[in-house]
């Protein structure tokens, strides 16, 4: 192999990677983390944590929680994010009492 054809095959080699990464990236998509999260169901049922923040409800018990609107609720499970979308996949939830300061 020349010289000039290992420079070309390395560079196309670093373009590809490249591009891959690049790809990756504009999913939108990252890994789940484990998470504890506690807010309220909304009508819509989405999770609206204490802090603000909005998450889709996902997983097999998600429906189950989705008819907890209005209710205070602690979510157990995986926090990710799809498409610039928060998203938890429920494992496990309880419902909390709702804190008279607040209310």
């Amino acid at each position: 192999m020349n010289r000039k054809t290992a420079i070309f095959t390395i560079l196309v080699a670093a373009l590809f990677v490249v591009t891959l990464s690049f790809t990756a990236m504009a999913t939108g998509e990252k890994e789940g983390k484990s998470a504890t999260l506690t807010g309220e169901i909304s009508d819509d049922g989405m999770l609206i944590t204490d802090d603000g923040q909005e998450f889709e409800l996902a997983g097999e018990i998600a429906d189950e929680v989705k008819q907890l609107a209005g209710e205070r609720i602690q979510v157990m499970g995986t926090v990710m994010e799809e498409g610039g979308k928060q998203k938890v996949e429920v494992e496990n939830y309880m419902i909390k009492e709702m804190d008279p300061e607040k209310y």
